[in-house]
């Protein structure tokens, strides 16, 4: 009886989590969230930038396979808009 006391006693002080220790798994459960979250902004900004960097690209060489003096000035033009942006 004595050892099943203990065995239930220590099953109950593993169980319970005192209070320092609760805040720090609150604190720690919504630094997980913020990090998932800005995991999911960082992965969104990634597609549009992307996304447009693949669509410069595109007007890129269609501007350079219709390359003429004129042309060459516009691609300069649309790389420097590039580097800026």
């Amino acid at each position: 009886m004595f050892k099943n006391f203990l065995g239930s006693f220590a099953l109950a002080s593993l169980l319970y989590i005192p209070p320092i220790f609760s805040d720090t798994l609150n604190a720690t459960n919504q630094y997980i969230s913020q990090l998932k979250r800005s995991v999911s902004r960082l992965k969104d900004s990634h597609k549009e930038t992307t996304k447009r960097l693949k669509n410069s690209s595109e007007k890129l060489i269609k501007v350079l396979l219709k390359a003429d003096d004129k042309n060459i000035q516009k691609s300069k033009e649309i790389l420097e808009n590039l580097i800026e942006n």
